[in-house]
């Protein structure tokens, strides 16, 4: 542009140079003593000069005129009127034309403030007059100018010509400004969707190792402030699994080996806590290396806790699909088991060591039956059985599984003395003390310890109660498991009864003891609260609602077992069974045929339908089912009352029993007294 007014400046001097030249060819003639002979000669040195000049003032026009025209800037030309107090355009180039989108010929002659009624605030008008009166050229800085016909980014340099006419020469800025507004938005608005993405986001240089920027999120996730941030390198946020990984991951990109783009890693927050991300990662590079990483990272600590509980109920799921698999051929071993120890307890004598021994046998075997039942539950496949029973005799034989199994350096106090009943399934409240010992074992196994175990009736008002609601008060048996172990963090005491949540070492829990303890004390109208400190052991408090019964709780043996002398046909394909049944049922006065094939017997039934008073068939048999036979026992004798047994079916069940007309569903293992009361029930509705 200086070089654009040099030249502007250098055809002025031309014509001043000119101008001079005429003043010394007149200078003689206007001179009285000058002579006439060099006047004549003046003129003729004038006309030779002007035929001389006017090619090269041609010339030189047009080559103004060309780089005038030509010029990418725009160019305008003012003479000043009025003592500066306006400007009138002189000349406007194309370029100023396109710039002002208005034609030269429609300007020229005119005011600028005609023209540009906005100049005065623009401030182009000021310097105008300045640049006028002392002729020093100035730069008027990029601005906007605005009128009622056009606005625009301006960017005018201002200078004097020797003629004394004001030339303006400036550039539109409009389209760059734009662009800059418009960029300086996008970033704000990426800024902000930076700052404010539900994500994490950060960017951290490679050389230096450091982070060179997080946003308020990833601040969020860790609990670091940007200030730690960036004096930290992302290994100092990883587990040490997920640093080795991430190391890996690094030495990979630098043998420039192609690596996934989303991974997970383990992160560990400023308070301790481990957060599950999926880190989405793009490495910038120079000289073919990479130098800085933006990082984008995601919570998926809830949709990974959500997968573990997924994995831990499909466990449950497998173990239910495992549990109905085997539970009828388990149960058919514990049919055997627990038979004939009820048969041999009948031919022993009462004072002879014998007797103490098969009993303990057949108090294990009905427990092991309600294991299975227990397996069968959490599987889904059964339902819980709720009876009055006495707490302390399961709370004493759980206490001696408890003991046999625990170390040596844990002592075990007990304080058991309550007698009430309440209503509840046996298994699971051997459930509850075994999961509560269990885990107090557990708190104190590298340093031993004492558990106490007390189980005492206690008294619950409304106020004790607040908290719960759908509680009645009234009177409450009350177990305690208490504990000298490693005691509950504050931070976990309100997560302890959470499904899954647990604080052994991976491969040492579920997370399932105590959410089950939770949910069966509440399935039996209970509370459960604990309490403790960490370093100070743990106090588990269970309440269950009493209730009034004069069952008698005393698992033993029922010496005046009903029977009967009616006719049975007894069906099992297990050859033992049927020979246990036949016995067991003899041995209640009945005459009884026992048969190891379903069809076998089904065509013994149809030689004779008259001679059986009932029919009690195992389900689950080869060639025929115990529901199958009983459909065509039925077709032969319609009134014939069947007794259906099963160690597990997935498609038979009580209520599908009593609607195909089968009189009584009994589960295996079978207890002597167990079927001895369902026979006679069932006859006697006969």
């Amino acid at each position: 542009m200086e070089r654009i007014i040099e030249s502007m400046r250098k055809g002025n001097f031309f014509y001043e140079r000119l101008v001079s030249r005429f003043a010394r060819l007149f200078r003689p003639l206007l001179h009285p003593a000058g002579k006439v002979d060099d006047g004549a000669a003046a003129m003729q040195e004038i006309t030779q000069l002007r035929k001389t000049l006017e090619p090269l003032l041609s010339e030189n026009e047009s080559r103004y005129r060309a780089l005038f025209d030509n010029m990418h800037d725009g160019v305008a030309i003012y003479r000043a009127e009025k003592d500066g107090g306006d400007f009138i355009f002189v000349d406007f180039n194309r370029a100023a034309e396109r710039i002002e989108s208005i034609k030269r010929d429609d300007i020229l002659g005119k005011s600028i403030l005609k023209i540009f009624p906005g100049v005065r605030n623009f401030g182009l008008f000021d310097v105008l007059r300045r640049v006028w009166k002392t002729g020093t050229p100035e730069h008027h800085p990029v601005a906007i100018y605005k009128d009622k016909r056009i606005s625009g980014w301006r960017d005018n340099y201002v200078c004097r010509l020797p003629s004394g006419e004001i030339v303006a020469i400036y550039r539109d800025e409009t389209a760059r400004r734009k662009a800059e507004e418009a960029l300086r938005e996008s970033e704000e608005k990426y800024r902000l969707l930076v700052e404010h993405a539900p994500t994490g986001i950060a960017e951290f240089d490679l050389k230096t190792g450091k982070f060179v920027s997080v946003n308020d999120v990833m601040n969020e996730y860790t609990g670091y402030t940007k200030e730690e941030f960036l004096q930290m390198n992302p290994l100092d946020l990883l587990t040490r699994d997920s640093s080795k990984k991430w190391l890996e991951r690094r030495n990979k990109v630098s043998r420039d080996e192609p690596i996934s783009e989303n991974v997970e890693y383990e992160v560990v927050t400023k308070d301790g806590r481990k957060l599950w991300v999926i880190m989405n990662v793009r490495f910038a590079y120079e000289g073919g290396l990479p130098v800085t990483v933006e990082v984008v990272l995601h919570n998926i600590t809830e949709r990974k806790r959500m997968e573990h509980q997924l994995r831990q109920m499909q466990k449950m799921e497998a173990i239910g699909t495992l549990a109905g698999g085997i539970a009828h051929d388990f149960n058919n071993i514990l049919s055997a088991v627990i038979g004939y120890t009820e048969l041999a307890l009948n031919e022993v004598d009462e004072k002879s060591p014998t007797q103490e021994h098969m009993e303990e046998v057949l108090v294990a075997g009905k427990r092991a039956k309600d294991l299975v039942r227990q397996i069968l539950t959490f599987g889904r496949r059964t339902e819980q059985e709720m009876n009055p029973l006495q707490v302390k005799l399961i709370a004493k034989e759980a206490l001696k599984l408890v003991r046999a199994s625990s170390p040596a350096t844990i002592e075990i106090r007990q304080d058991i003395r309550s007698d009430s009943l309440v209503m509840g399934d046996p298994t699971q409240i051997h459930q509850i003390f075994m999961n509560l010992c269990t885990n107090a074992v557990y708190a104190m196994q590298e340093e031993g310890g004492v558990m106490e175990v007390s189980l005492i009736d206690a008294e619950l008002d409304a106020a004790s109660l607040s908290g719960h609601p759908e509680i009645k008060p009234g009177p409450f048996v009350k177990l305690t498991v208490s504990d000298t172990g490693h005691g509950i963090p504050p931070e976990v005491l309100d997560r302890v009864f959470d499904p899954f949540f647990t604080t052994k070492q991976k491969g040492e829990g579920t997370g399932l003891g105590l959410s089950v303890v939770h949910g069966i004390v509440r399935s039996h109208g209970g509370i459960v609260a604990v309490s403790g400190e960490e370093g100070k052991g743990a106090t588990f408090d269970v309440f269950l609602p009493v209730v009034e019964s004069t069952a008698d709780p005393e698992i033993g043996i029922d010496e005046s077992l009903p029977g009967g002398t009616e006719r049975i046909l007894f069906v099992d394909d297990e050859p033992s069974l049927a020979n246990l049944g036949k016995r067991m049922l003899e041995s209640l006065g009945y005459n009884v045929m026992a048969k190891t094939s379903s069809t076998d017997a089904l065509e013994t039934f149809k030689a004779g339908a008259d001679r059986f008073d009932l029919v009690i068939t195992d389900m689950t048999m080869p060639h025929m089912t115990g529901d199958r036979l009983a459909r065509e026992l039925m077709a032969v004798r319609p009134d014939i009352p069947v007794i259906l047994c099963t160690g597990f079916s997935a498609r038979m069940d009580e209520k599908k029993a009593e609607a195909m007309g089968i009189r009584a569903f009994v589960p295996k293992p079978i207890l002597k007294k167990d079927i001895a009361r369902t026979i006679r029930r069932v006859l006697i509705k006969e």
